[in-house]
């Protein structure tokens, strides 16, 4: 799929760069609308597997009841939540590269397609590179890496004088989104028994959106008040302290050995496989 926008990236430069506003608009929005049309055949065509374990039916009200107290029996996982939602709030400047992009630089079309290219190769290779490295060494360490490489692209992003450099701050977000992408979800399964994954997704993502809502609005505000270099290094700033937190405030679910020893079997089963 990231290799599929890697080459969309590089069909949208040349787009943009030989055909005429509006028109080069209407055919990419057009182009994007059959290929999500197409995509919902494929969607329709799966079928989902049966879950191992199911737990008994319950109703609504009690499910909602039984939330605050298995949020006040997970510290570990209350304190991941909070650092996972801290660097979302850090990453206020990934909205913002390509404005300061044009504004810095005053890029053309061909600098927008490369960038674009750039995030979309960047994440098309690292989510094998940072699958490998889940495998063995944990998704705490694939969040923790993917957030400092967000760090480096925007001191980069502060640094940088030229159109050409700039890119590596496309790169660091495109290693962060991709660290996410394989992990974020993946480590909230080893946080609790298989049973209760779908309700730690939910809410896993349930707290961690408004953080991902409200990080562009930050940065807008800020990026108005310090321009867009002085966001970067507010973004930097807030993303180590939420490093830090994660590295030494949350420990790997994989190092609780047998706190819960059919969702530690599954965890394991994946490594020593590998």
């Amino acid at each position: 799929g990231a290799g599929m926008a890697a080459l969309s990236a590089a069909g949208v430069g040349l787009i943009l760069g030989r055909v005429s506003f509006p028109h080069s608009f209407a055919i990419l929005f057009a182009l994007s609308f059959l290929a999500a049309a197409i995509s919902w055949v494929g969607l329709a065509l799966n079928r989902e597997p049966d879950s191992p374990s199911i737990k008994p039916r319950i109703t609504h009200r009690e499910y909602f009841r039984r939330l605050p107290s298995l949020l006040r029996s997970e510290k570990n996982y209350r304190r991941f939540l909070l650092f996972e939602s801290l660097i979302h709030i850090g990453a206020m400047a990934n909205g913002f590269f390509m404005v300061g992009a044009v504004r810095r630089f005053g890029v053309d079309a061909t600098w927008v397609g490369v960038y674009t290219g750039s995030l979309a190769a960047t994440q098309a290779l690292m989510y094998l590179v940072w699958g490998v490295i889940a495998d063995r060494h944990g998704h705490k360490t694939v969040l923790v890496c993917g957030a400092i490489a967000l760090v480096v692209g925007n001191v980069v992003g502060f640094l940088a004088r030229s159109p050409l450099v700039y890119t590596v701050s496309f790169v660091g977000m495109g290693l962060f989104l991709a660290a996410e992408m394989v992990s974020r979800m993946n480590i909230t399964l080893e946080f609790c028994e298989p049973e209760d994954r779908p309700t730690f997704i939910g809410i896993t993502n349930t707290v961690v959106a408004p953080s991902v809502a409200i990080a562009p609005i930050i940065g807008g505000v800020f990026a108005g008040l310090f321009g867009y270099r002085g966001l970067t290094v507010l973004g930097a700033g807030v993303l180590l302290f939420a490093v830090a937190g994660m590295m030494y405030a949350v420990t790997d679910p994989r190092a609780l050995v047998g706190r819960r020893g059919t969702s530690k079997q599954d965890v394991t089963r994946g490594v020593h496989e590998n």
